[in-house]
């Protein structure tokens, strides 16, 4: 008994104590933002996308050659058998083919950013469901030991009704029986709780302190908004649309290899055995005769990976927009559940206040008692799950419309190039899809969530503890359950279980 009340009491001064250094969901998702290795992948691709811009830009400016070289057999002249010079050559005209391989290196930048955009939509998701994951496990365990202490309180009394003869042994050995079942209950709530707090470690780099609680509610006025216009703008889309846009710059440079390259060269040196020191300017005419069909099955390969895009870019949209759509109903449907639960832990406490008041006058057995407290708080744990069910749920809809980072003002250091996104919006055959956006449903009803009140308001044995000294908290840091091992270990010894509860 004293090592149950020793780790209760441990559990809550420990709550008590790290109340003051709470952690906020913002906090924990720029923190997750910060130091994801996936990010900072992305990133750098972005850089080595912008080098590639830079190597196409390259075939604008001239080639600048020197050459050198000795005849090694054959005659020799009067001047020498060496032979030297300096090439400049510069491109004049090539049908728009360099231009062609600058906008496919610019596109293929823009998709980049657009992932690392998305990817960080992504990491900011794990992060606020592992965040919520806690929070949930912290919530049910909480329950969990005030569904113990209750248990405690029936076990009192029966064992009093079974010494005074009111009451016989088998009545003690099914609250036993019960408080075994919670005792592993808190054990899978606590391992589950332990997972959480490894993720959510893994994410961050830091274990969680005390969370604190997040309302999402404003998230429902940014996902019932224009769905069409969220879907076509959202991270994912833009960057497919931007790959759609690179490989049509890749037809249009491979089709173009039929057509003459024009080029001018200026020569200076020696430039045979022969001759002297001497300068020599050519235009050049480069042309593409026959070259065994490569060129075009190039072009024909190219124009099917435009057709391609294209189709995968309408497909992503009415995937994104049934998933955004049935997550948000999912979320609304936690959402109701979570009202109804409400209701009936109302109901669900007031037939345990009933039920206890009946047992003392033997109107009630101690298993209607015991049945009647498992309503009531199995009730506030589906609640709690019902309520995280929607949090998880909202905020993978919201992540899915890129909208999770802006929504909550993380800021990640990912700025867009003006000049590509502009070049894109200037091709309406690949950001405005009109058959698509035909299939996608223009809005999604909107609905209020309820709030998930605190879980001390539910518990009997609250006020009871604050007469006793005790700290009740709203939120259980894990940290503190796995120190004072609350959970596994604690609420073993079931003699005595009021002792704590006297002054």
């Amino acid at each position: 008994m004293k090592k149950w009340i020793v780790s209760l009491c441990g559990l809550f001064s420990g709550i008590a104590s790290q109340t003051a250094t709470a952690e906020s969901l913002v906090q924990a998702l720029q923190q997750g933002i910060s130091r994801s290795p996936s990010l900072q992948y992305s990133l750098s691709q972005i850089s080595a996308s912008e080098s590639s811009v830079n190597q196409a830009r390259s075939g604008w400016l001239p080639n600048i050659s020197v050459s050198a070289g000795q005849q090694a057999t054959g005659e020799t002249s009067d001047t020498g058998d060496n032979q030297y010079a300096l090439t400049v050559q510069q491109n004049l005209f090539d049908f728009g083919r360099t231009g062609d391989r600058v906008d496919n290196a610019k596109y293929n930048k823009g998709s980049q950013i657009w992932k690392a955009i998305d990817d960080a939509e992504t990491v900011s998701s794990k992060v606020a469901e592992s965040y919520f994951n806690i929070l949930k496990g912290q919530h049910l365990l909480q329950n969990n030991i005030a569904e113990m202490v209750e248990h405690k309180r029936i076990l009192e009394l029966a064992v009093a009704r079974a010494e005074g003869g009111v009451d016989n042994q088998g009545d003690v050995r099914q609250v036993e029986v019960r408080i075994r079942g919670l005792e592993a209950s808190a054990e899978s709530i606590q391992a589950q709780l332990q997972a959480a707090e490894n993720e959510y470690q893994i994410l961050v780099g830091a274990p969680s302190g005390v969370l604190e609680d997040a309302d999402l509610t404003f998230l429902d006025r940014e996902i019932s908004k224009d769905l069409r216009e969220l879907i076509r703008v959202s991270p994912q889309i833009r960057a497919l649309q931007m790959e759609q846009a690179a490989v049509s710059s890749q037809y249009q440079y491979v089709r173009k290899s039929w057509l003459p390259q024009l080029s001018v060269s200026l020569s200076q040196g020696k430039t045979s055995i022969y001759g002297a020191n001497d300068t020599q300017v050519m235009f050049n005419v480069t042309s593409n005769v026959f070259d065994g069909g490569n060129t075009f099955f190039q072009a024909e390969n190219a124009a099917k990976q435009v057709e391609s895009a294209r189709w995968n870019v309408q497909k992503s949209m009415e995937d994104n927009a049934t998933n955004v759509s049935e997550s948000f109903q999912q979320a609304l449907g936690y959402k109701q559940e979570a009202a109804i639960y409400k209701v009936r832990e109302t109901q669900s406490k007031q037939v345990m206040s009933l039920y206890n008041d009946q047992y003392r006058v033997n109107r009630r057995s101690v298993l209607d008692l015991l049945n009647a407290a498992q309503e009531y708080y199995q009730t506030i744990d589906s609640q709690i799950n019902s309520m995280a069910s929607y949090q998880i749920t909202m905020l993978r809809a919201v992540a899915k419309l890129g909208k999770i980072n802006q929504a909550f003002g993380i800021h990640v250091a990912i700025d867009k190039d003006q000049d590509i996104e502009s070049a894109l919006n200037d091709q309406p055959d690949i950001v405005d899809n009109q058959e698509t956006d035909s299939t996608i449903p223009q809005n999604i009803v909107d609905s209020a969530p309820p709030s998930l009140p605190a879980v001390t308001d539910k518990v009997n044995t609250s006020a009871a503890m604050e007469s006793s000294g005790l700290s009740v908290p709203t939120t259980p840091p894990v940290s503190a359950v796995k120190n004072q091992s609350a959970a596994s270990g604690a609420i073993k010894d079931i003699e005595d279980p009021l002792a704590m509860l006297s002054p």
